[in-house]
């Protein structure tokens, strides 16, 4: 008897098991996406099992749409989209909870909001639902061409400043990151922040400035240094003794002596300038670090110690 009860009941849930995906299916071929619908719709309570419709939000569909524009015709990232949904709309879930940036890129990738929907997902099967759709097909395809990027590998890009600056608030790294803008015209310009590096102090967020304030910054600490305590006079004589080199072998012109090199401070301090203005990243940190201290950023102005 135990043998034919345990029989019975595997039976029943195998049955019970094929009778689900059966009903999933059948919703699905109606246009009803089983489960909970996406933020910017509800599923309504309907007494009949199985065939309840997925209505508009009126409340939060319109802000879905703004997001799918925003990142389509003006080229906003994921990180402006959840700043200006936390910060400026304070707009929020069913749930009464923000959006995490996750969450928004899960909105970005979804086709639910032009029509259609896979279930399962991965499956290969598409249905076309019976829900009005809050986007064109045409929108999703722009959304989702601009989102496409390269894949990030962290800590192959090197920046200029990094590892020679440090806060002045928490003694962190002062740390770069690069930022991509593209125009209406499908132009590209590029910008690079620096900031703080956070690994003393979880909370810093004091430290943050363009690399162009930051060249500005070190232009005007250049006035302010006594080059004699430094190793830049010897760089500097390296490079006019280059140059001698050179002008010989181009033009001719007599060599001179190492004893005939007579460098004051405003020619010290006007090629490290230049350096800083139109040299290239290696002659920059080489610049910097030829120069005793240590280079601290705070309330944005750069101090050396």
């Amino acid at each position: 008897m135990l043998m034919i009860l345990c029989s019975q009941a595997k039976l029943e849930n195998d049955n019970k098991g094929i009778n689900v995906k059966r009903g999933l299916k059948a919703k699905c071929d109606l246009g009803i996406r089983p489960g909970h619908c996406p933020l910017g719709y509800y599923n309504e309570m309907n007494s009949v099992r199985g065939k309840s419709r997925i209505l508009v939000d009126e409340e939060r569909s319109p802000i879905i749409k703004e997001i799918f524009s925003k990142v389509a015709n003006e080229f906003w990232t994921g990180r402006e989209i959840f700043r200006w949904l936390k910060e400026d709309l304070d707009f929020k879930t069913r749930t009464g909870k923000h959006v995490t940036l996750g969450g928004i890129y899960r909105i970005l990738e979804s086709t639910f909001y032009y029509g259609e929907f896979e279930f399962p997902k991965k499956s290969g099967n598409w249905c076309q639902g019976t829900h009005e759709p809050l986007i064109t097909k045409e929108l999703f395809e722009r959304t989702r061409g601009n989102l496409i990027s390269a894949p990030k590998q962290w800590g192959l890009k090197e920046f200029q400043f990094t590892r020679i600056i440090k806060c002045g608030y928490c003694g962190s790294t002062i740390s770069g990151y690069e930022k991509i803008k593209r125009n209406l015209s499908g132009g590209q310009k590029r910008y690079v922040y620096y900031h703080c590096a956070t690994k003393k102090e979880a909370e810093c967020r004091k430290t943050h400035m363009r690399e162009e304030e930051l060249i500005s910054q070190f232009i005007l600490l250049i006035d302010k240094i006594n080059f004699n305590k430094t190793r830049a006079i010897g760089k500097l004589k390296k490079e006019v003794e280059k140059y001698n080199k050179l002008s010989q072998v181009m033009f001719g012109e007599k060599l001179i002596s190492k004893k005939e090199i007579n460098i004051n401070k405003t020619d010290i301090k006007s090629y490290a300038k230049y350096i800083l203005k139109e040299g290239g990243a290696e002659e920059k940190r080489e610049m910097l670090l030829n120069l005793k201290g240590q280079f601290i950023i705070k309330d944005k102005k750069v101090v050396i110690k």
